[in-house]
């Protein structure tokens, strides 16, 4: 018996039970079952390149992120891509320009303050 992934229309498990004369057919039939699963997972390319995806998760993740955060991912990926220059953290296309400014930096203009230390006794 092998799990064949779900049913398309259905969404119910189904399971294939197949009996072979050899150990060998029964382990080639397996393997293909397995592989049409596997293929029928995948999701369906995309031509969006590697570049511009990139950049549409750093848009979304930017919303969530300190602008400091947003602004050291930005670097890092440029490096990655083998660009000289990293944008700025404004040059980041985002979701900010549509929903505004996240709670987090909405209020604050550059990074908190380090808090003071207490005194010692």
């Amino acid at each position: 018996m092998v799990d064949a992934g779900p049913d398309p229309v259905t969404g119910k498990r189904k399971q294939l039970t197949r009996t072979f004369g050899t150990l060998r057919e029964a382990k080639a039939e397996y393997a293909s079952i397995v592989h049409r699963r596997y293929e029928a997972e995948q999701a369906p390319f995309s031509q969006v390149t590697v570049d511009e995806w990139l950049d549409q998760w750093l848009a979304m993740k930017a919303e969530d992120l300190e602008e400091s955060t947003a602004y050291s991912y930005t670097m890092t990926l440029a490096r990655v891509r083998g660009r000289g220059a990293p944008r700025s953290p404004a040059a980041i296309p985002s979701a900010r320009a549509q929903h505004g400014p996240s709670p987090a930096t909405a209020c604050a203009t550059s990074p908190p303050a380090r808090p003071p230390t207490p005194p010692t006794l």
